[in-house]
């Protein structure tokens, strides 16, 4: 159906109603770990990590219209009264004790849920308009009642079509904001992993250097352990005593570095779970 080329029905205006219902589900735990297992636990969907997948549904939305009208026949059949009742159901997640949640926690929690329920109350406006549309545009009289009826089926479940199509164009839109949020997290947690890697290379080449210098130098001390290390060679053996103490110190600062990128790491990570 082309919307451009509708207009508006000559006949009575089709009353619309609209109910929206909430229903809140629990979630608990203080960390964002403890957080969000219990949304995937306690979600709309967790039958989706059940078969293996790795994601959940936080928030929901579903329509029921429900339709009902009167034709009059006599030269012609018209539609002589109708009433479409547009309910709404909205699943939100709702924490249990906020109240135990910290400054930081309670802040993302409160985006968090601001940004689920934003997004399922499009979906229901999304809904809303269209059956507004259709009320707006629907036939209301025909040659008979066969016709007029056969007509105002045939309309209602074009703009069904519409409204899926539209549900899922906003959220084909969300997916790529979402992905534009996410892409600059994303690209730190993946260079923080390179530099952890490569100090990570680093520290393996170290500590297989100290273990070769650490045998040779027990090596020469079980050797001349009681008439001490010849003079000849104790240059050598000092300075291979030197250098294994060297890279001991250069492997624990490496350590020290890469504990700090594992720690710079898992705050991305942290961050990136609560983006949208």
């Amino acid at each position: 159906m082309d919307q451009l080329s509708l207009a508006p029905s000559p006949g009575p205006v089709i009353k619309v109603t609209h109910v929206i219902k909430t229903i809140y589900y629990p979630v608990n735990g203080v960390t964002t770990t403890e957080i969000f297992e219990s949304l995937a636990a306690n979600s709309i969907n967790p039958k989706a990590l059940s078969l293996g997948g790795d994601t959940f549904t936080a928030g929901l939305a579903e329509f029921e219209p429900l339709f009902t009208y009167s034709l009059e026949e006599g030269d012609s059949c018209i539609l002589s009264s109708a009433t479409l009742a547009v309910n709404s159901t909205v699943t939100l997640p709702r924490h249990a004790n906020t109240a135990a949640l910290s400054s930081l926690q309670s802040d993302r929690w409160r985006l968090f849920v601001a940004g689920v329920s934003l997004h399922e109350q499009t979906h229901v406006d999304i809904s809303l308009a269209t059956m507004k549309e259709f009320a707006e545009f629907a036939p209301t009289s025909a040659p008979n009642c066969n016709q007029l009826e056969s007509q105002i089926n045939n309309s209602l479940d074009r703009f069904f079509e519409i409204e899926e199509a539209q549900q899922e164009e906003f959220h084909a839109d969300e997916i790529v904001k979402s992905n534009a949020a996410r892409a600059p997290l994303e690209s730190q947690i993946v260079n923080a992993e390179e530099e952890m890697a490569s100090l990570n290379a680093e520290i393996d080449e170290r500590n297989t250097q100290i273990a070769i210098l650490a045998t040779e130098t027990k090596r020469i001390e079980q050797l001349y352990s009681i008439s001490g290390v010849p003079s000849g060679i104790y240059d050598e053996y000092k300075r291979g005593l030197n250098l294994h103490n060297t890279l001991v110190e250069e492997s624990n600062a490496l350590v020290i570095s890469y504990n700090a990128l594992i720690e710079k790491r898992n705050r991305i990570v942290e961050e990136l779970n609560w983006a949208p």
